[in-house]
């Protein structure tokens, strides 16, 4: 009899082939997959409003982890966040965008927007 996999274990078989758990997603494809929307939204912790040019990102995780070109609006950035020793930690950002946003930082309980420029900028949160 075959064991079902838990949603650990599937995140694990989708993540294990990406380095540092950094998806590459149009957002507009995101929301024709229910899972890797979930995976976005739930696990990596960002959601995107085009509508406001507004990402925000909640830090949860503690390896490095991020996304490559997601685009919202008119906006395309990656963001990678550099591994922390807890949650508790602050964490250091870097983003590449191709025009400004306001970014949306949330790290146990303690929030934080930068205003994020065209090119690449170091953020610490």
């Amino acid at each position: 009899m075959r064991q079902a996999l838990s949603i650990y274990s599937l995140l694990l078989c989708f993540l294990a082939p990406l380095s540092a758990a950094t998806l590459e997603l149009h957002h507009s494809q995101a929301e024709l997959r229910g899972p890797i929307t979930l995976l976005i939204k739930n696990v990596l912790g960002f959601r995107p409003d085009g509508v406001r040019n507004t990402l925000a990102w909640n830090l949860r995780l503690t390896e490095q982890h991020g996304i490559k070109r997601l685009h919202f609006g008119d906006v395309t950035a990656s963001l990678v966040c550099a591994p922390r020793a807890t949650p508790d930690a602050p964490g250091e950002i870097t983003v590449e965008s191709d025009r400004p946003f306001t970014l949306a930082l949330r790290r146990n309980g303690t929030s934080r927007s930068f205003a994020v420029k065209s090119g690449t900028s170091h953020l610490q949160f």
